[in-house]
């Protein structure tokens, strides 16, 4: 069973920014935070968490050929919202429409 999954991000604070808004209109707030800072944990408090943070070897975060990370929706219309809100908020992307 997952816990949470997580993304290496180079901007903790524009992720923040990004995360807190976005998964925020879906109820997760957040619940684990690092002291330092360097790692945050979103969650609703009734299923696997989405983390991001701060590379632990200090080198820059890039992402991995064929990393994914899906978010749960409750159907086509959330979907729909929340990929217009993330391209809103600067999401991009990177490759064709609907394939994964």
């Amino acid at each position: 069973m997952i816990a949470y999954s997580t993304i290496p991000v180079n901007d903790m604070a524009a992720a923040r920014k990004f995360y807190d808004a976005l998964l925020g209109d879906m109820g997760a707030k957040v619940m684990m935070e690092r002291p330092d800072g360097g790692f945050v944990a979103y969650g609703d408090g009734k299923g696997p968490m989405f983390g991001i943070c701060k590379p632990w070897n200090g080198e820059p975060a890039n992402p991995g050929n064929g990393n994914m990370v899906s978010i749960a929706c409750s159907g086509p219309d959330q979907v729909k919202t929340m990929y217009d809100k993330a391209i809103a908020r600067g999401a991009f992307v990177s490759g064709a429409k609907g394939n994964g």
